[in-house]
């Protein structure tokens, strides 16, 4: 393997969700699997962010993510693309910002232009309740949003 080859930085697969209200994305690698939207309580994603779903139909599917042991099944409405991070497109919020979005670790440049929120699945089951703490059946969980 070539210097060059070593010494570059590694790209972070995303999977970004991008409908009528916004573009979000979580690293893929926390993916398990992408189902159809069913009654099965979810977590509304873009609720937690503090975002008006659009009233515009959109496709709805599941991510089901496994953080920590942890299952977490996740909402997303819109259409699903896997992107290709570079460390210089992953910029960390400023404080200020991250203060007032806690899931959110990262914003991802898409042509030079802060364009998706990159949700940190550690950090929305922490704010779920964590995997220190006896964790709620996933049918309390308070958001179970119809497809």
């Amino acid at each position: 393997m070539s210097a060059s080859a070593e010494a570059r930085p590694q790209a972070t697969a995303l999977l970004t969700i991008r409908g009528a209200s916004g573009a979000w994305a979580v690293p893929s690698s926390a993916v398990s699997s992408i189902e159809p939207c069913s009654d099965a309580p979810c977590i509304d994603v873009l609720t937690r962010l503090g975002i008006t779903a659009s009233a515009v139909p959109e496709a709805a599917r599941v991510l089901v993510l496994h953080v920590a042991g942890r299952e977490l099944r996740l909402l997303a409405r819109g259409a699903l693309a896997l992107n290709e991070a570079g460390p210089d497109s992953l910029l960390p919020l400023p404080r200020a910002l991250a203060l007032s979005a806690p899931l959110v670790s990262h914003v991802a440049l898409v042509d030079g232009k802060p364009s998706i929120f990159v949700v940190s699945p550690e950090r929305l089951l922490l704010a779920l309740g964590g995997p220190s703490s006896v964790p709620p059946p996933f049918e309390t969980l308070p958001e179970a949003p119809s497809c």
